[in-house]
């Protein structure tokens, strides 16, 4: 039987902060986007710590199963409800890219994973690892600081090209030290093709 967990890390460290009894009715996961979930956790079982471990922009809260980390939010805003819980909106860490502006850039003739992990390398500061591999499709691309183009939607408009890269942000463990933190999977095609007559099942429950 698999045992289920919540754990709160720091965003900017992936340090683990606390374990969180949280109840949230779902959560999923999109390619190339971001998802939300809403969460409750009653005060008096709440942590010492809980107001740092979930405070807004600077936690996550990570869903383990068996200790594996399954899925992961950022902390958007966090209430006290009447009934003495903390009410947490979460949204997976694509959310945040769209806090990151993409600066000065040209890619002439460049293998558009690459730019993918050049992006997301040069202009956002979180500990994510990118875990991409070089396809065969190379590109051209010119960013510009005065475009005020964010990140996330540099990245979507780049998904969305035919033929364009698919990208997905999970977590994973860290050791020496202990830590969670998000990696981002970049390939030219994230599973395989669909068999024909069939579309992509790219949403993950």
């Amino acid at each position: 039987m698999t045992t289920y967990q919540w754990v709160s890390v720091d965003a900017k460290t992936g340090k683990v902060l606390e374990y969180l009894p949280l109840s949230v009715g779902s959560v999923s996961q999109v390619l190339g986007g971001y998802t939300s979930a809403s969460a409750s956790m009653p005060l008096p079982d709440a942590p010492e710590n809980w107001q740092r471990a979930t405070l807004p922009g600077a936690a996550a809260a990570v869903l383990l199963a068996d200790d594996l980390p399954v899925w992961g939010g950022l902390v958007a805003s966090r209430k006290r409800s009447a009934a003495d819980t903390i009410e947490l909106a979460l949204s997976t860490l694509e959310a945040a890219f769209d806090r990151y502006y993409v600066g000065d850039r040209v890619f002439t003739a460049t293998e558009q994973c690459t730019i993918v992990a050049n992006l997301v390398g040069s202009f956002c500061d979180l500990p994510i690892r990118v875990a991409y591999t070089a396809g065969s499709t190379v590109r051209d691309r010119t960013y510009k600081d005065a475009d005020d183009k964010t990140l996330l939607s540099a990245l979507s408009d780049l998904m969305a090209v035919s033929g364009g890269p698919e990208w997905a942000v999970t977590w994973e463990w860290q050791h020496s030290p202990e830590r969670i933190t998000p990696v981002l999977t970049v390939r030219d095609r994230i599973g395989s093709s669909p068999a024909t007559g069939l579309s992509p099942a790219a949403s993950f429950e």
